[in-house]
């Protein structure tokens, strides 16, 4: 039986640093470990709803299938079963959290350093979570209840299930043998194969986020205001009159709010029926 990731909070919790020339530090300050507990504490909220399951299931299943169909392979494990094998080993030694100045991209908030597995078995601090470290110092720079440290808190917490719940996912479904293999096409969403004109390509991050959320979840910035601003988190679906065209609903502040202070379930309905439409 494994119980909630509670030792996410305590000094098991590897945080490390990279700076601009990529060399690594494993001495990350007492208040920026706290602040990194305040973001990974909603991203575990989310992470451990049925919703999040049901959408690594989801995937997984067509992994499975994606085998069967191009490399004859008749797996007939249980995609269930095998997303409790890795949410097990998630539990067991959870990724290395990374708050990382190698991220050069202002708008990917993080991204995750795949290792191949450990001999035969799939160990997830062998992995590492990065966070783009710019993003993270203007995130701390707010007091911690106030609305633009909350939207930070939420951006970092849903990237990071994208990346814990996607693409790390996918790492695992692929196996020892297969560490550099690319995701699957068939594993994409309809919106990323209508925003990139690739249908070819495939994307595991947006795959689960669209099988949890109906869509994806997007940050944008106005050019005009101050760049230390949290950016504002947007849901991107298709657009039912113009598809593949697709449209965006800033997520209202109060659901962020709601999110983060867990007095809302982590559903479709419950992000869709708070959100205003961008005009």
């Amino acid at each position: 039986m494994r119980g909630p990731l509670y030792h996410v909070f305590t000094a098991d919790l590897k945080i490390v640093y990279f700076n601009l020339p990529g060399e690594r530090t494993d001495y990350v300050e007492p208040e920026s470990r706290r602040h990194v507990v305040a973001f990974l504490s909603t991203f575990l909220r989310m992470f451990e709803t049925p919703e999040a399951r049901e959408a690594m299931e989801e995937m997984a299943a067509e992994y499975l299938q994606w085998q069967r169909v191009t490399r004859n392979i008749d797996n007939l494990r249980d995609p269930s079963r095998i997303v409790e094998e890795y949410l097990v080993s998630i539990h067991q030694s959870f990724p290395v959290i990374c708050v990382d100045e190698t991220i050069y991209n202002k708008f990917k908030a993080t991204r995750t350093r795949r290792r191949p597995w450990s001999e035969t078995f799939f160990k997830g601090a062998d992995h590492t979570a990065s966070i783009n470290a710019w993003m993270f110092f203007h995130m701390i720079d707010f007091d911690m209840y106030s609305q633009q440290y909350k939207t930070w808190q939420f951006i970092f917490a849903s990237a990071l299930l994208r990346e814990i719940g996607g693409h790390l996912l996918m790492h695992f479904l692929k196996g020892r043998d297969e560490p550099r293999a690319t995701t699957p096409p068939p594993i994409t969403s309809v919106i990323q194969a209508a925003l990139t004109n690739d249908p070819s390509r495939g994307d595991a991050g947006r795959k689960f986020e669209c099988a949890m959320f109906g869509g994806h979840i997007d940050y944008f910035r106005d050019p005009n205001e101050n760049t230390g601003k949290a950016m504002v988190p947007y849901m991107v679906l298709p657009d039912p009159r113009e598809y593949p065209k697709c449209v965006g609903y800033r997520i209202d502040q109060r659901t962020i709010e709601n999110i983060i202070n867990w007095s809302e379930c982590i559903s479709n309905d419950c992000m869709r029926t708070t959100l205003r439409q961008y005009r």
